[in-house]
């Protein structure tokens, strides 16, 4: 059965030289022995929104509005124009366990064996890490399309275009 995989903007996780991996891990370790904080509640939902896109630079507003639709809700279901409550789980707050080193990327990127397609938005991290470009270069089915004007968030921002090209790369399947 064909594999197919659609990727929006990365290709793996940010790689780091061996040694920093070690220190990553007692960074790990050290994190998980305390309780993170909640995420702060936001004043209204225009504020919400607002931080939304400090956070993602270069978002557009429509997809923060979206955003902020899907990760709050009022801190009193009375006043839904009042302060709004981040619906994020505070204890994923810390660093991420799964770093690899580059060499580590390519020979897991070499192995898989699916037809990949990414689309590299113009403002996200895939334009912004060579990498991510050598990793696509070692999976043997490949293509790369480029999406000006897009942000790490594209498929909020064009839905119809990913829409589109998920349906594109599924057409052989028939």
């Amino acid at each position: 059965c064909p594999k197919y995989l659609l990727i929006l903007d990365n290709l793996g996780g940010f790689a780091r030289d061996e040694d920093a991996i070690w220190d990553r891990w007692v960074d790990l370790l050290e994190s998980a022995r305390h309780d993170k904080p909640d995420f702060r509640d936001a004043p209204s939902p225009a504020a919400a929104v607002a931080r939304i896109m400090k956070n993602n630079p270069g978002l557009a507003q429509t997809a923060a509005v979206a955003l902020a639709a899907a990760l709050t809700e009022p801190c009193d279901p009375a006043n839904p124009d009042g302060p709004q409550r981040f619906l994020l789980d505070g204890r994923l707050r810390g660093p991420n366990p799964v770093k690899f080193t580059h060499a580590q990327w390519l020979s897991l990127c070499s192995r898989v064996q699916a037809v990949v397609w990414v689309i590299a938005p113009e403002h996200g991290y895939y334009p912004d890490f060579p990498e991510m470009a050598e990793r696509l270069k070692v999976i043997p089915d490949h293509r790369e399309i480029a999406m000006a004007g897009a942000s790490h968030h594209l498929h909020l921002e064009f839905p119809a275009e990913i829409s589109a090209a998920l349906h594109d790369l599924l057409t052989p399947l028939g």
